[in-house]
């Protein structure tokens, strides 16, 4: 914490040095590179100019320069500004569904060794970038399976010349962040290198935690239809477990490893996209003497193309295969006291896929047509074809989209092999089957406002649910029963009616049901709305304040123990100087007290301020 301190001092006294030619200081603007295109089938709903030229394919894009003007220093904080989208430190859900792909230039960030699919959103710097594409209930068929919830596909950007960042920040609870970000062009050689270490005491017992990261990606571009972009990104976390605050767990500790490599190449009118992601998760509790290890491996390799004809065929494809294995190691006292093993032998799971889909443009009627399916080989479970399809209309200041979708998701190692002290393991837990239906609309009717109201449905049939005692056994496990709904309504308000002034209102209504007992699923909240009003009185400086409202949670499956609702309040602040940012921010100002959706003790008031050179 002292050299954070320092630092800081230091820089913020460097921060004068820049008065004098702060009217000249300019932030480069950067462009993604060819090889880094996305699928016609994103488009940015920001204005109507842009909506009328991508036909109001529906996926939300957050661009870099979106994220400027918003005060936040996590991508959590920016994701959660949108309806139907809760990301914590490690997890994420769209509306509802914790069945989330996230992609990093191509390469999957979701860890292979939990139980859901979580993400620790610390593997990404938001700093470099370049737009967050948001797929709400669809992107299966380019994607592939755990998508049922959605898809979130991140890039970073390509600078020219040379451009970086250094971004310091400390708060209170011993909390301190420190980053870099450099980006270097040599001619047609692109190169980053980003790395970061955050550190805080926590909040509560056994909260201490330590995040580290560096990460390195280099792009050539041989001409516009060949180039070649490998990367390597290295992630790691330690710390506490804190806990439900019904059961907490003061002993239990997590120190977890990502290792993450991958190869995108362009040749002419073909891409392929290869990554090998490892995860290592070490679990220790010293209450039960128990100290397990899991690592998971997965490597795969994806070719597509696409082939456009005329407005009726245009045409996207590919095909691919992807590996997975792990294995377990340790052992720990039981409910009883004996030694178990919580082990597991070297296992493996192989699938192959193949996709099409095709966009047909009616321009006379201002309507765009996609429909696609993808085709799974699983070694372990049913191989299975999902479709996927959608209608799109707009014109002038209206748009309305409707859309369908079907998805798998497959079961985790740690849900199949892994044992512990409270669960057994079950080899035979089969996938879940998925199926979305949304419908949205758009109204634009100045460029000063935007409304977007949605309505969806998903299902999940033979869920993945953890069931205690099964069988008579006395034992626990995960299998596969029941079906679950997610039905509701979501929208979003921006407003800008004047230039220094700007509101963005975000609201989810959810009924979330296990349709085979009638309870309500756990850790879904009926209702849910984030405000936040920003307002710039001169031209380099902000202010924002944040409202976040969250109705009655049930925490457990039998819906006996509830978290109630709350309103927090939060604020932001940054103040440019030429090259220099400074940020503050202040979260629950009103000291609160509060328990999250999952059961866990809320976050009191706390604060960071942070100084950001860019060169």
């Amino acid at each position: 914490m002292k050299f954070l301190r320092l630092a800081l001092v230091l820089l913020s006294g460097l921060i004068f040095t820049q008065v004098l030619s702060a009217q000249d200081a300019t932030v480069t603007e950067t462009q993604i590179p060819e090889n880094e295109s996305v699928p016609e089938e994103t488009a940015e709903i920001k204005d109507k100019k842009e909506i009328k030229s991508d036909e109001n394919s529906g996926t939300l894009v957050i661009t870099k320069e979106d994220i400027k003007k918003i005060n936040a220093n996590n991508i959590q904080d920016i994701l959660n500004q949108i309806p139907g989208v809760s990301a914590g430190d490690s997890s994420v859900l769209l509306r509802g569904s914790s069945s989330v792909k996230v992609l990093l230039n191509g390469r999957p960030l979701n860890d292979p060794t939990s139980g859901h699919g979580g993400i620790k959103w610390g593997q990404v710097s938001l700093n470099n970038i370049e737009k967050i594409e948001i797929i709400k209930g669809g992107g299966s068929v380019v994607y592939g399976d755990n998508s049922s919830g959605g898809v979130i596909v991140i890039t970073t950007t390509r600078g020219a010349e040379l451009s970086g960042m250094v971004d310091l920040w400390v708060g209170n609870y011993e909390t301190g962040k420190a980053s870099a970000d450099i980006n270097t062009s040599m001619g047609d050689l692109n190169v980053q290198a980003t790395g970061s270490y955050e550190q805080t005491e926590g909040y509560f017992r056994n909260h201490d935690t330590k995040k580290y990261r560096a990460g390195m990606r280099m792009s050539h571009l041989f001409s516009p239809k060949y180039s070649i972009s490998p990367s390597f990104d290295y992630y790691g976390q330690e710390g506490g477990v804190i806990g439900t605050k019904s059961s907490p767990s003061y002993y239990s500790r997590k120190d977890y490893e990502f290792f993450s490599g991958g190869l995108i190449a362009k040749l002419d009118k073909v891409k392929s996209n290869f990554y090998i992601n490892k995860g290592i998760n070490n679990d220790t509790d010293s209450s039960k003497d128990k100290d397990t290890i899991i690592e998971v491996m997965k490597t795969g390799e994806e070719l597509n193309s696409g082939l456009e004809i005329n407005d009726y065929l245009n045409l996207s494809f590919g095909a691919g295969a992807e590996y997975i294995s792990g294995k377990g190691t340790g052992t720990g006292l039981d409910y009883y006291g004996t030694r178990v093993d919580y082990g597991f032998d070297e296992e493996d799971e192989k699938n192959a896929f193949g996709f099409i889909s095709n966009k047909t443009q009616l321009k006379a009627l201002d309507l765009a047509i996609s429909a696609g399916a993808r085709a799974v080989y699983y070694s372990d479970y049913q191989n299975v074809i999902n479709p996927e399809a959608s209608v799109s209309f707009c014109k002038n200041w209206f748009g309305a989209k409707v859309n369908f979708a079907m998805s798998n998701n497959t079961p985790s190692f740690l849900q199949r092999f892994q044992a512990t002290s409270y669960k057994d393991p079950n080899p035979e837990l089969d996938m879940e089957k998925s199926i979305n239906y949304a419908a949205t609309v758009y109204l634009f009717p100045f460029k000063w406002i935007n409304l977007t109201v949605s309505g969806f449905y998903n299902e999940i049939k033979d869920r993945i649910t953890y069931v205690r005692n099964y069988n008579g056994t006395g034992n626990n496990r995960y299998e596969n029963f029941g079906k679950v709904t997610y039905k509701g309504a979501e929208g979003s308000l921006k407003l800008a009616p004047v230039k220094f002034i700007q509101l963005n209102t975000a609201y989810s209504y959810m009924i979330a049901k296990d349709e085979e007992t009638g309870l309500w699923m756990p850790c879904k909240a009926k209702h849910e709305v984030n405000s936040k009003l920003k307002i710039s009185p001169v031209k380099n400086a902000s202010v924002s304040l944040e409202i976040e409202y969250q109705s009655d949670v049930y925490t457990d499956s039998a819906n006996t123990e509830t978290a109630e609702a709350h309103t927090l309040f939060n604020g932001y602040t940054d103040y440019r100087i030429g090259a220099f940012i400074l940020n503050f921010e202040i979260k629950n100002i009103a000291d609160k007290e509060y328990l999250m959706s999952d059961g866990i003790e809320g976050y009191p008031r706390r604060w960071l301020l942070g100084v950001k050179y860019e060169f």
